[in-house]
């Protein structure tokens, strides 16, 4: 839990009053990081003080005579001042004073080894929230690396469920725009986006001197379309194919198929189809190449509009790939837009056997059906 760290703190603290005699301990907490949890500690024989920048003469005022009995933790959410300007350097002589890393604290609770302590000491900003530093625990991580770290708080920050890139990745590129992307907005004020950008690159392989989501999801989709594309992606497109196409393949596949995330993805897929001008960049391919490809709806245009080519043709013989026209459409009907183009696919699947039997000649009402 991460009340330990504050437990930590307080063990800390009364062994200091422990003594039969009088003692001021004071704490410079420089950044505030206790700020708001500081009258929770439970001292046993001492109290708290709270140290003001503008209240020093009077705090040295009640310290040496107002209360010359009471122990007092005095806590100060502020750098201690030089010299110079500190009006408590005497009684600091005669004190001591206590230092709490929060990050040192963090790394022994959670069995951090020493080596990842700068990770957790880089991005205490997080922990400065009791919620955040709370949901960090509940991740449970088992292994700390510096990936491992990085990957759970940016899984808070997104609200998953689970510390995984994968997820993080989902809800950034499903749950926002592309445009002023508010998970991406969080892990910028938490120091986090190169560490997002860095794993887009070791992971998806995706690298840009300016990174933006758009260009991210661009690669993404161009590298799934490059797949299943047999022949070269369009000119225009392959400087955006990743070398770590793998884990695209499994990230968008899931994505696709997912009932939670393939509505998202169907509107994420027509808007590249846009950025990308799918339609013409495709339509020139042989439909022979693009038949496993179903990364855009646009795609499957193209079959319908061949199909229906052939049966006004009454060329009932065609095939892709070694598949018949029926066969064709029961293959696309299967693909991700195959739901979308059911009733299509059906109706030229039927149109087919009607012209198929006895050398049925195609008459002007199915003509009509195929138009």
């Amino acid at each position: 839990m991460a009340e330990l760290n504050l437990k930590q703190i307080t063990d800390k603290l009364n062994a200091e009053f422990t003594s039969d005699t009088r003692k001021l301990v004071f704490w410079y907490d420089e950044k505030a990081e206790f700020a708001d949890e500081i009258d929770t500690l439970e001292l046993s024989g001492a109290k708290i003080y709270h140290l003001k920048p503008d209240n020093q003469f009077y705090t040295k005022y009640f310290l040496e005579r107002v209360n010359r009995e009471t122990c007092y933790l005095i806590y100060a959410p502020f750098s201690k001042p030089s010299v110079r300007d500190n009006h408590l350097e005497d009684t600091l002589l005669y004190s001591k004073q206590f230092f709490a890393d929060r990050a040192s604290l963090l790394a022994v609770d959670l069995g951090i080894d020493e080596k990842y302590k700068p990770v957790i000491q880089k991005y205490i900003k997080f922990f400065g929230a009791k919620d955040r530093t709370q949901k960090f625990y509940d991740l449970e991580i088992e292994n700390f690396t510096r990936e491992s770290i990085e990957v759970a708080l940016m899984s808070v920050l997104c609200k998953t469920r689970t510390a995984s890139f994968d997820e993080v990745l989902r809800v950034v590129m499903t749950e926002d725009d592309f445009e002023d992307n508010k998970f991406l907005a969080e892990l910028a004020k938490y120091e986090l986006l190169p560490a997002f950008w860095r794993l887009c690159e070791e992971q998806l392989g995706y690298t840009d001197v300016k990174p933006t989501l758009e260009k991210l999801v661009v690669t993404m989709f161009v590298s799934y379309t490059a797949r299943y594309l047999k022949g070269e992606v369009p000119v225009s497109w392959r400087s955006f194919v990743s070398y770590k196409s793998g884990n695209i393949i499994a990230f968008m596949d899931n994505l696709m198929n997912n009932i939670l995330y393939r509505e998202r993805y169907d509107e994420i897929s027509n808007t590249i189809a846009t950025s990308l001008k799918v339609a013409a960049s495709l339509e020139n391919y042989d439909p022979e190449d693009l038949l496993d490809c179903d990364t855009f709806a646009v795609q499957d245009s193209f079959f319908l509009r061949w199909i229906k080519e052939r049966l006004l043709n009454e060329n009932t013989g065609a095939k892709l790939n070694g598949l018949d026209i029926p066969a064709i459409c029961e293959y696309r009907g299967k693909k991700h837009f195959g739901e979308r183009f059911k009733t299509e696919y059906q109706l030229l699947a039927n149109a087919f056997y009607l012209i198929s039997a006895a050398n049925y000649s195609c008459p002007d009402d199915l003509e009509t059906i195929i138009k």
